[in-house]
């Protein structure tokens, strides 16, 4: 309950203090049905020191995930929503047990726009079991990569992937 407090101050004793006013107004911009989940502070030796925060977007329509993500630096227009549709399907909202969680990493030369944002998508809780999630995720890999993909989600498989979801 005191996370976006402690994040908020944890932030400012960083010098990231322009990150919290990113998070709080575009990120979190729903109020309670986007929750901050993890704080992660990178430890290194480099010049420039990274903090990357993951937010939870319960009941998150595919537009407001495309708000948030329109706003990283790399961002390509649609790419959130086609991302979304074809991974967690044509949802209005994604409401599963599972929120989509969307990662933002600040930068200590320039804290005031994410450098990155990734988006986590809960597949598990949209297809209808692996050999689903599999056609799922082929959707938006290259071609090339599909023989990857099958030759890992094999090596992991127990089971047939028709008979369960979650791999």
């Amino acid at each position: 309950e005191n996370a976006n407090a402690l994040i908020k101050e944890a932030l400012a004793r960083l010098g990231f203090a322009n990150a919290w006013r990113f998070l709080s107004e575009v990120v979190m911009r729903r109020g309670a049905k986007d929750t901050l989940h993890y704080f992660s502070l990178d430890l290194s030796g480099q010049k420039v020191s990274r903090v990357k925060i993951y937010v939870a977007h319960r009941d998150a329509s595919p537009a407001d995930l495309e708000y948030a993500m329109s706003q990283a630096k790399e961002y390509e227009p649609g790419e959130v929503q086609a991302f979304c549709r074809s991974i967690q399907g044509n949802e209005e909202r994604y409401s599963a047990p599972r929120s989509t969680e969307t990662c933002w990493a600040f930068t200590s030369d320039d804290d005031a726009r994410p450098y990155s944002a990734t988006m986590h998508c809960p597949i598990r809780c949209y297809a209808d079991n692996d050999r689903d999630a599999l056609r799922r995720i082929r959707t938006v890999l290259d071609p090339k990569s599909h023989a990857v993909l099958d030759r890992a989600v094999w090596a992991l498989a127990n089971r047939p992937l028709d008979m369960g979801v979650g791999l």
